[in-house]
């Protein structure tokens, strides 16, 4: 999950800093059990159906809100995901 969110692209990040926000906020709903971050007014289906573009954003935030649909999926996915990264790569022993 983490990886597939900083690869797919579909988040636009165009700075560390953002990206920094970007982990933070995954973090906070994650791990923390916070609240969602707030909407901007610009992400509200209103101002899609008038279609604004989206100013005030720092990134695209739609696969945060697909997860925050659904946290429970969401960290197991990330659970999943530091599993593997943490288990060690599997080696044959030739004698």
């Amino acid at each position: 999950m983490v990886l597939r969110y900083l690869t797919t692209g579909s988040i636009r990040i165009s700075s560390l800093p953002v990206l920094a926000q970007a982990l933070k906020e995954l973090e906070d709903l994650l791990i923390r059990d916070k609240q969602t971050v707030t909407r901007s007014p610009s992400t509200s289906s209103q101002a899609k159906k008038r279609g604004s573009a989206n100013t005030t954003e720092p990134y695209k935030r739609t696969r945060y809100w697909q997860y925050a649909s659904d946290r429970k999926a969401a960290f197991a996915e990330l659970y999943q995901f530091c599993f593997m990264l943490a288990k060690p790569p599997l080696v044959f022993m030739h004698h």
